[in-house]
């Protein structure tokens, strides 16, 4: 998909905050995150539920290949639903 950015750069500076010691939470300062999840966002009412609402509960993430990193499990519990239907 074209986003009119290259997401490529996006991944660089995730590695590069992570090469700081940063967290790479900190990516969404920039407004290429924010395009990408507003397409994103588009994409879901789409193809999904033209109602849903966007949830910016979201994070970046560095999952390091060469330690076998894959990231969190399961671990929220919702209570709500977060499309709704009229």
């Amino acid at each position: 998909m074209d986003w009119g950015f290259k997401t490529k750069r996006l991944a660089s500076a995730v590695a590069t905050l992570r090469k700081l010691g940063w967290s790479p939470v900190w990516l969404v300062m920039f407004d290429e995150v924010w395009i990408l999840a507003s397409c994103m966002s588009g994409i879901f009412r789409r193809t999904v539920n033209p109602k849903m609402d966007f949830n910016a509960d979201f994070w970046a993430w560095y999952l390091d290949p060469m330690m076998e990193e894959k990231g969190w499990e399961i671990h929220r519990y919702y209570f709500r639903n977060y499309i709704w239907i009229e």
